[in-house]
């Protein structure tokens, strides 16, 4: 009898076991991935912080901008347009680097997944 629990464990029973393992190392996977993604998010925050004083330092510049003899419709224009792309160029930057797809594809976790089913 015991070498037909030998057998079944030869048979069945790795095979059970190994793809636990895959399991549970692609779990522990995807949480050192989501890791790395808070932490950059804590990183940016950081940053954003950083841009935000920077921002007061160019509202300064501004303030001497309107100052300037010039005609107001065209300085305010010109801030328009700067301000909008201040605020469009990080905004689309951070969607690309915060999507939880794009982290997904390029750390392979995407592809282990697929492999596991």
């Amino acid at each position: 009898m015991n070498w037909l629990f030998r057998l079944l464990w030869a048979i069945w029973g790795q095979h059970v076991l190994m793809r636990e393992m895959k399991r549970k190392s692609l779990a522990a996977y995807l949480r050192a991935v989501r890791a790395a993604r808070l932490s950059l998010i804590v990183v940016l925050l950081a940053g954003l912080i950083l841009q935000a004083m920077l921002l007061a330092g160019f509202g300064a510049v501004v303030t001497g901008f309107l100052l300037w003899d010039y005609e107001f419709a065209a300085k305010i224009e010109i801030l328009f347009w700067i301000f909008t792309s201040m605020f469009l160029i990080p905004f689309v930057l951070l969607l690309i680097l915060l999507s939880e797809r794009l982290w997904l594809r390029l750390s392979g976790a995407k592809r282990m997944m697929e492999n596991l089913k």
